[in-house]
């Protein structure tokens, strides 16, 4: 009932308000003290009153002058304690403003685009600074934290690029993600020496034990060598920065999300201590990232943590790596090499998608987990090796992989999920392990030029989109296993019992330096023996071969010891 009755009596308080400000300012009164609410009209200059009808003003309220694009004066009384969120948010004329010693909390957002404040002092009682509170104040260019300032907001500065000189005070025991990122003048960032937190050195700040390294000046060019006392490096710490080389040294143990998302970074050494890669961490739009050596320790590269490293060439990931996290690595195109480490457990989702660059990859035994996507549009990419330890291949996998030639299966691959091999359209031949059992919808659609599909095993479960547009592959199976009439019922390709094959009319055939032989070829890593006969009777092993790569060369130095002699292909 109280509020209601302070609602109601705002026409009575408002005659009490001087003549200049008459039925303007709006505001709420609770306990005593009153909270400035607004403004009826557009004003260039407010000085707000410091008592009303009696009641001391304390408080301007949230938004209270947002959007007052006419503002330029504006005077904030001795009498006011806090300064709400947004409260002159968007007043891109306020070139001045000064507030009253009592102030002691700046809220969100509270002179956010005030593109051309240039005259104001940070307050004396002043404690908290919020999140965005002076961003984009271009107009700024120096700033002096009083100690009684404790909190400074996330972004509470960013984007101010005018800005060249900041002395923190003693008393600030928190500064926020960003706050003062993209400040892109400031050229003097240091803390006092009192300070219990942080402290400075070179324009760097660190935690006062230097242990963390906080943050680095934008203007920071050239070289950076992170002390040895660093074990942690902090989210952000080298966003936007100029630097162009960074080696982290051996005492850092952690990269945290963003650390160094820059579009200045050329070369990094991640040392031997850091065990995780945050985040994000090296991801930036139109990086130019060419040449980061990943310590021996780390064991997780975060999410999208070289996302968009556009010119990044090779990297070599180490055996103690056991995630590479989803997007990982996700549109590098200029990655053409990457070394996976033999203890890599999972690849995320998206990792290596659209690396357009990428040759070739193998995927080692340790890898049990292949993401949805994994290399999905890697249009360079010919030949593709996956481990024994991978039992699904994914939804798309390797979607539009167009250049894709060959790809090996390990023995454990059980299950091709949809659109794993969809589109890759320079595939010519396959060669199934014995293990698969099931190839989801449209799991090699499209692949126009695949001609030869060899099964070590019965036939695997599909249905009829499996090799749709594929009109030019036949089917091989061995002779013992079972299902293919199905197979071809459901598929449409047409099925034959597969033998290997001599090949007669290739330049293999025939004598060579004093020794007759030929190019076979049959089903990838299956055992092949060339017998031979003089009488087509008696049958003798003279060679035993396997076909690693789906073809072998025999030769029989011995041939000229018989008036003639038969050889014939036989698989186990």
């Amino acid at each position: 009932m109280r509020n209601l009755i302070q609602f109601c009596l705002l026409g009575v308080m408002l005659m009490a308000l001087p003549a200049s400000v008459q039925a303007q300012f709006t505001f709420t009164t609770n306990n005593g003290a009153i909270t400035i609410t607004g403004y009826t009209g557009n004003p260039t200059t407010l000085n707000i009153p410091s008592t009303t009808n009696g009641y001391p003003v304390t408080s301007i309220g949230d938004n209270s002058f947002k959007l007052k694009t006419g503002l330029t004066n504006v005077v904030v009384p001795a009498s006011v304690l806090t300064i709400g969120n947004h409260a002159f948010d968007g007043c891109y004329k306020l070139a001045n403003a000064s507030l009253g010693s009592a102030v002691s909390s700046i809220g969100d957002y509270a002179f956010n685009v005030c593109s051309v404040l240039t005259n104001f002092t940070l307050p004396n009682n002043l404690t908290n600074i919020g999140n965005w509170a002076f961003a984009d104040c271009y107009g700024l260019t120096s700033l002096v934290f009083p100690d009684s300032v404790v909190n400074i907001g996330v972004d509470a500065f960013v984007s101010c690029d005018h800005l060249t000189n900041v002395l923190i005070g003693s008393g600030v025991t928190n500064i926020g993600n960003n706050g003062f990122d993209a400040c892109k003048q400031l050229k003097s960032f240091s803390v006092s020496s009192s300070n219990a937190v942080y402290s400075t050195v070179n324009n760097v700040l660190f935690d006062k034990q230097t242990n963390t390294l906080v943050w680095c000046l934008p203007q920071k060019t050239g070289s950076y060598t992170v002390p040895n006392s660093v074990v942690r490096i902090a989210n952000s710490a080298f966003a936007g920065c100029g630097l162009d080389t960074i080696d982290m040294g051996n005492s850092v143990k952690n990269v945290e999300s963003y650390a160094f998302a820059s579009q200045n970074l050329v070369n990094v050494t991640i040392g031997n201590g850091v065990t995780n890669i945050g985040d994000y961490a090296f991801s930036c739009t139109f990086s130019k990232l060419a040449n980061v050596q990943i310590g021996s320790s780390v064991t997780r590269i975060g999410q999208r943590a070289f996302n968009s490293c556009v010119a990044l060439g090779s990297v070599v990931i180490p055996d103690n790596v056991l995630n590479i996290e989803s997007y990982a690595f996700y549109t590098c195109t200029g990655l053409n090499h990457v070394q996976i480490g033999h203890g890599v457990v999972n690849i995320g989702m998206n990792a290596f998608a659209r690396c357009s660059s990428l040759v070739e990859v193998t995927i080692p035994d340790s890898v049990t987990n292949l993401g949805f996507d994994a290399f999905g549009y890697c249009t360079s990419l010919a030949d593709a090796t996956i481990g024994n330890g991978v039992t699904t291949i994914t939804d798309q996998a390797f979607y539009f992989c167009s250049n894709l030639k060959q790809v090996t299966f390990g023995s454990g691959v059980t299950q091709i999920n949809s659109m794993a091999f969809s589109h890759c359209r320079s595939l010519t031949r396959l060669t199934f392990p014995a293990s698969i059992t099931n190839i989801s919808f449209y799991g090699f659609q499209d692949c126009g030029a695949l001609t030869e599909i060899y099964f070590n095993g019965n036939a695997p479960s599909v249905d009829g989109t499996v090799f749709e547009l594929d009109t030019l592959a036949t089917a091989y199976y061995l002779f013992g296993t079972t299902g293919w009439s199905d197979f071809a019922n459901t598929t449409g390709l047409p099925t034959r019992l597969w033998n290997p094959q001599a090949k007669t009319s290739d330049g293999s055939f025939g004598v060579r330096t004093n020794r007759f032989g030929f190019n076979f070829t049959g089903v990838s890593n299956t055992v092949v023996v060339v017998e031979a006969s003089t009488n087509l009777l008696n049958w003798q092993p003279v060679q035993t071969n396997t076909l690693t790569t789906g073809s072998a060369y025999f030769s029989d130095p011995l041939w000229t010891n018989y008036p003639g002699r038969f050889y014939r292909l036989r698989s186990p």
